[in-house]
């Protein structure tokens, strides 16, 4: 199957680093957990300006990103995937300077992607015609497109918890969990396949 994910909040751990982050440059604890734009504006630990020059740091400097670790899980089991005959492709908003530090985390992790980057405003919904899955942390990218992608899976976080994914996505807490959903459906395909073949 083909299988994408996105890269902030499934493969990396961003919410550490902006704890880290807010952390050693502001000096403000944030659970990592609740490490999103809405939480931290919304507390007015940052103003609206000034998300935007943290979100800057945080995507663009190297050096921060060797404190972001992986999701727990993530490079095991997306090497399982791959192991397993999937292809498995990472579609971002990242692009530009953002894009180029995510490759080098990969390569970092040994974890050998292509990657694709559309920018920050835009929506996922060409880039993932043909996925058989998409997964991401933000619901409002998983609801832009179910017409095109037929299993979405909403990698959970406390920051997005408050939203009903009921309808759209299939809500999963770990990487654990989200490898047995996607071996399940393999398998059930596999299955339908060998029936069709028994009976032409």
């Amino acid at each position: 199957m083909k299988i994408g994910l996105d890269f902030d909040g499934v493969v990396s751990n961003l919410g550490k680093l902006k704890a880290f982050v807010l952390k050693k440059v502001y000096g403000v604890s944030v659970p990592h957990t609740k490490a999103d734009a809405f939480y931290i504006i919304e507390n007015k630990i940052l103003s609206r300006d000034g998300y935007i020059a943290f979100k800057k740091l945080i995507y663009e400097d190297i050096d921060a990103h060797l404190f972001m670790e992986p999701v727990r899980g993530a490079v095991t089991n997306i090497k399982k995937l791959q192991a397993d005959g999937h292809e498995v492709k990472i579609v971002t908003a990242r692009t530009g300077v953002a894009l180029d530090v995510a490759n080098k985390w990969l390569k970092k992790h040994h974890l050998h992607l292509p990657i694709e980057g559309i920018g920050f405003e835009n929506t996922k919904h060409d880039a993932v015609k043909g996925f058989d899955i998409y997964v991401d942390d933000l619901l409002i990218q998983l609801s832009q497109m179910m017409d095109v992608v037929p299993h979405r899976y909403l990698f959970s976080w406390g920051y997005n918890e408050k939203y009903d994914e009921m309808g759209i996505a299939h809500r999963v807490k770990s990487w654990h969990k989200l490898y047995d959903e996607i071996w399940n459906l393999e398998h059930a395909r596999k299955k339908r396949k060998q029936k069709h073949a028994l009976h032409t």
